[in-house]
């Protein structure tokens, strides 16, 4: 699984049932109370290869969700250029929707975000 730059990416409901404790300045992550899903790591993590999943070519209903999404992919960039204004063509990488799973790039500040 690529998961890009990041090491681990964890969701918003696995940190609120699991409540870490997050210690910034050590880097480490831990969790106070062991539950029954808990599972003991018995080697380093960076240690264990990953294979990734193998694709049968005959596999037609897999062709044929490539073959649309790819379709579906290309309309998407003609409709784009036929609505966006001439004007703004140059800027036409900001009007498109960012790939799944990728975070943005990492900055030097942080901003608030008052809920």
């Amino acid at each position: 699984i690529n998961c890009g730059m990041e090491n681990v990416i964890l969701g918003l409901p696995w940190l609120q049932e699991n409540n870490p404790v997050v210690d910034w300045r050590m880097g480490t992550l831990s969790i106070d109370k062991k539950t029954d899903r808990s599972k003991e790591l018995k080697h380093n993590i960076s240690s264990v290869v990953v294979e990734e999943p193998t694709i049968n070519p005959n596999n037609t209903l897999l062709q044929k969700i490539t073959t649309a999404t790819e379709l579906a992919q290309e309309e998407h960039k003609k409709k784009l250029k036929a609505v966006l204004p001439e004007d703004y063509k140059d800027f036409a990488l900001v009007f498109e929707k960012p790939s799944d799973g990728v975070l943005p790039p990492s900055q030097p500040y942080d901003h608030a975000i008052n809920l």
